[in-house]
């Protein structure tokens, strides 16, 4: 009897050990066959126009700027001859929201120049094709915009100039429909992904705190520390960077997790449609030449939540300014050829010096 209860225990062990691996096996199948992450975005910018798009910043003319996965590289549209600073693209991609820069027909003097024209900003509102311009004269110095999902409201950082012309930054709700503001707080700032897709609460950040915003209620509560505050398109988590890494919290102040560390991370995690994919820029350095000092480069990166699998799809230039990202679906094919058309040049540094310098003048 005991040789048969040490015989028996002997084939459990090997039947248990058996399965395990079954199970590696079967697990390492399916991870050899399943596309990388960056075979998957080519894939789907082709089939559905799933893209990472970045509008104006530094100053220059209105550029539409598309990352081609496929060649790595940031292909530019110009929208509008204006100047312009950053802005955001509404979640359907059909408009876009932006800081517009114009002449206010004053003047003031330099040590070098007598007369020097003044410019003044203001928030601007055009279609993706780049009609339809549209300007919001009483709010100043538009910072940060960010899209309702359904287009009825634009949370931004600016000056509401009908208080006078020495009215302070905050952060405003704009509704669409009848241009009415709302402040929320004197330090709050958004980023591109701030409200919740019922369109009832958004998220930001005032000094280093986040904090949730009810629209009904017209009060805040804090959320969590962090910064760079990004809500998933499916509601489920709100995303911010702290310290080294990336962090996700629920909506309610529950079950903060850390979904990956990363040094020298730069931005906010933006979320795809999905909420499948995230992106982020970070720096990356590099020398020139072999006596030369270290140049610094922001990398954009995409990683795939269910797996953790990452890859980088394009490089640029980050002195002074830093481009914020967004997920867009719907990019026409034949918008995409034209914009696939603009590139020439391998996929190194080319164009991202182009980019940052037309940024910077």
């Amino acid at each position: 009897m005991q040789v048969y209860t040490v015989l028996s225990s002997r084939w459990l062990r090997l039947i248990i050990g058996m399965a395990f691996c079954v199970v590696a096996l079967v697990m390492l199948a399916q991870a050899s066959t399943r596309e990388s992450v960056r075979a998957e975005l080519i894939r789907l910018q082709e089939q559905t126009g799933l893209s990472l798009v970045s509008f104006g910043g530094g100053g220059g003319s209105g550029n539409l700027d598309v990352v081609i996965f496929d060649s790595r590289h940031v292909a530019e549209k110009e929208l509008l001859k204006e100047s312009v600073g950053e802005g955001a693209i509404s979640s359907d991609g059909s408009s876009i929201a932006f800081e517009l820069r114009r002449k206010t027909g004053r003047t003031f003097s330099t040590p070098s120049v007598k007369e020097v024209p003044e410019i003044g900003s203001r928030l601007g509102i055009v279609r993706q094709d780049g009609s339809d311009l549209r300007e919001y004269p009483d709010l100043g110095d538009p910072y940060y915009p960010c899209w309702s999902f359904d287009k009825s409201a634009l949370a931004l950082s600016a000056k509401n100039l009908k208080q006078g012309k020495d009215a302070a930054q905050s952060l405003q709700i704009l509704n669409l429909g009848n241009g009415t503001t709302e402040e929320v707080e004197a330090k709050g700032y958004v980023t591109s992904q701030c409200w919740s897709p019922d369109g009832k609460q958004v998220v930001y950040q005032a000094d280093h705190t986040l904090r949730v915003y009810d629209i009904q209620e017209k009060k805040s509560r804090t959320l969590t520390n962090g910064q760079y505050a990004t809500w998933s398109p499916d509601g489920n988590w709100i995303a911010f960077l702290e310290d080294d890494g990336y962090y996700a919290i629920r909506p309610s102040g529950n079950e903060r997790k850390r979904l990956f560390k990363k040094k020298d991370a730069l931005t906010a995690l933006w979320w795809s449609p999905d909420s499948r994919f995230v992106a982020y820029v970070s720096r990356n350095r590099f020398p020139e030449g072999l006596w030369s000092p270290l140049i610094e480069q922001g990398r954009l990166r995409v990683r795939r939540l269910e797996d953790n699998a990452e890859d980088w799809v394009a490089n640029f230039y980050i002195e002074g300014y830093v481009p914020s990202f967004q997920w867009v679906k719907g990019i026409e094919p034949n918008a995409q050829s034209e914009l696939i058309s603009r590139v020439h040049s391998p996929p190194d540094t080319t164009h991202s010096r182009k980019l940052a310098t037309a940024r910077r003048n």
